[in-house]
């Protein structure tokens, strides 16, 4: 099987998990587990496909920035996804369990740009300039790979394990909050509407 055969049958493989609701092998199984680029680009192929199927990039988000993370699910270093529309759910909204497959909640800082950031080695005084407010958010990740039995490729392949997001209604510029010693708390309400 060739390289390019490899890709289109791993972004498949995620791709009908997805649609139909049941997750699948690792990708590692098909790409390996140290190759990337190729899990980059199975990420594309699913991303492209989505595209011309009418979503549209809303956004982008990077993974597995802590250490313990990382640890946890066997990985060295951050991943990378894109954000797509009919994946924000409205705070204060709903979502039905079927939309997620597997699916984890955490607290983050939601940079909102007003300008794009589209190429590399940026200052943090740029990024500052690119971003409209900051707010709350809940990502809600969902690994398509079975029993989250992930390894880097398997994530990154899998758009960085994206499935939702939630933007909190409080705008901030981004040097009224202390990035580095801010506290989140999120909270689950056991309660019926």
């Amino acid at each position: 099987m060739s390289q390019q055969e490899k890709l289109i049958e791993a972004a498949q493989l995620l791709f009908d998990a997805q649609a139909q609701h049941q997750t699948c092998q690792p990708i590692r199984e098909i790409i390996g587990e140290t190759d990337i680029e190729s899990a980059y680009a199975i990420q594309r192929i699913n991303i492209d496909k989505r595209i011309a199927n009418g979503a549209i990039r809303v956004g982008a988000k990077i993974g597995l920035t802590s250490l313990a993370v990382q640890k946890q699910l066997g990985v060295d270093q951050p991943d990378f996804g894109v954000l797509l529309s009919g994946t924000q759910v409205a705070n204060r909204g709903e979502i039905s369990a079927k939309e997620i497959l597997q699916p984890k909640a955490e607290a983050e800082i939601a940079f909102v740009l007003s300008t794009d950031l589209t190429g590399n080695n940026y200052t943090e005084a740029d990024i500052l300039a690119a971003t409209e407010y900051v707010c709350a958010a809940i990502e809600i990740v969902g690994s398509r790979v079975e029993n989250w039995n992930i390894r880097i490729t398997d994530t990154v392949a899998d758009n960085a394990s994206a499935s939702h997001f939630v933007l909190g209604d409080e705008k901030y510029a981004p040097t009224e909050v202390d990035m580095v010693n801010c506290k989140m708390s999120l909270n689950i309400c056991l309660c019926c509407h």
